[in-house]
């Protein structure tokens, strides 16, 4: 089986490329959205990155399809994947809902994201001996033994425990700097790797759930992906917001000052919620009014109930941020 990635998902996970590098292969017009991405800032990174992986690994680039014509890319996309399914079996993974109606009317095998974590990464994801190992040697800082064990076994470090976790992950929960930092140094060790839980979430943002600046920030400064979200029924969660909610002002700063992670203050998540949202609706004085002063912040985005900041923060008898989100409207 061969796996097409969508440019949806490569701007999510570009990581995904280097992880299946022997079982995908590349839609020539997905090449060309990713090189058009990496001129946009916020997607230049991840677009980079997956540009650098197809080069660095020679994944193969279907041809494009030339009778085409005035195409939109979508149709170009399905029609290199139907034409490539002639030869072998190949399923396309993306997150757009359109396009996957559009590929399954063609035949066309398409998963979602989570879908193909589920079904197909999660085959590769039981732990063998040695990766169990390996995880009780570094549990046990016996680093030294670790390093040279890794070097003469074959270990996954990315393999999937009982508790639905990938080990990187737990040592971000544990909030276990120097076992997390062994772990992310392995070879192949994927900083963007989901957990199976309930809600899943890559590791950066498990560590701003855990309220972990140094998690957070050493994450980051190794190349995890800034712009992942959370699964499953929480949909849409960011680090930002989970910052917001709880109340770690000092992971909000951070986030939102970082300039190279180019996070927007009006993300929001699956039920409409921004960072002034949240922070209106838990109370968050301070982490208010810090938005409030941050460039670009609007006022007026409401929530798939129609509310906005202001209506929460009376709604939650938070006068004085409401308060303050008036005052910023009639400025």
């Amino acid at each position: 089986m061969k796996y097409l990635f969508d440019t949806n998902v490569l701007i999510k996970n570009p990581s995904l490329l280097r992880e299946h590098r022997d079982g995908c292969v590349m839609s020539r017009t997905v090449f060309d959205e990713l090189d058009y991405r990496k001129r946009i800032p916020e997607h230049q990174e991840a677009a980079q990155l997956a540009i650098k992986h197809i080069n660095e690994y020679r994944i193969l680039i279907l041809g494009q399809m030339q009778t085409l014509g005035n195409q939109k890319n979508d149709a170009r996309i399905i029609a290199e994947a139907k034409k490539a399914a002639g030869r072998y079996p190949l399923t396309v993974v993306s997150e757009d809902e359109g396009f996957q109606v559009l590929a399954r009317a063609e035949g066309v095998q398409c998963l979602t994201l989570l879908e193909f974590h589920n079904q197909v990464m999660a085959k590769s994801a039981l732990a063998t001996d040695d990766d169990r190992e390996l995880f009780e040697l570094v549990k046990r800082q016996r680093f030294s033994d670790a390093a040279t064990f890794s070097k003469n076994s074959q270990t996954n470090p990315n393999f999937i425990g009982t508790d639905g976790l990938t080990p990187l992950i737990y040592f971000v929960r544990e909030r276990r700097f120097d076992e997390m930092a062994f772990w992310a140094s392995l070879p192949m060790c994927d900083l963007d790797r989901y957990d199976q839980g309930k809600f899943p979430m890559p590791p950066y943002v498990h560590a701003a759930q855990r309220g972990w600046l140094n998690g957070v920030r050493y994450l980051l400064e190794k190349g995890a992906n800034p712009h992942l979200l959370s699964q499953g029924k929480n949909k849409g969660n960011s680090a930002l917001l989970i910052a917001v909610w709880d109340g770690r002002f000092d992971i909000v700063r951070f986030l939102l000052e970082t300039a190279d992670l180019q996070i927007s203050v009006n993300q929001a998540d699956g039920n409409g919620f921004t960072p002034l949202i949240k922070a209106a609706i838990k109370g968050q004085r301070e982490i208010a009014r810090y938005l409030l002063a941050r460039k670009g912040i609007d006022l007026l985005i409401r929530d798939r109930d129609g509310k906005s900041a202001i209506d929460h923060a009376r709604e939650q008898n938070y006068a004085e941020i409401a308060d303050w989100i008036r005052d910023c409207l009639y400025k």
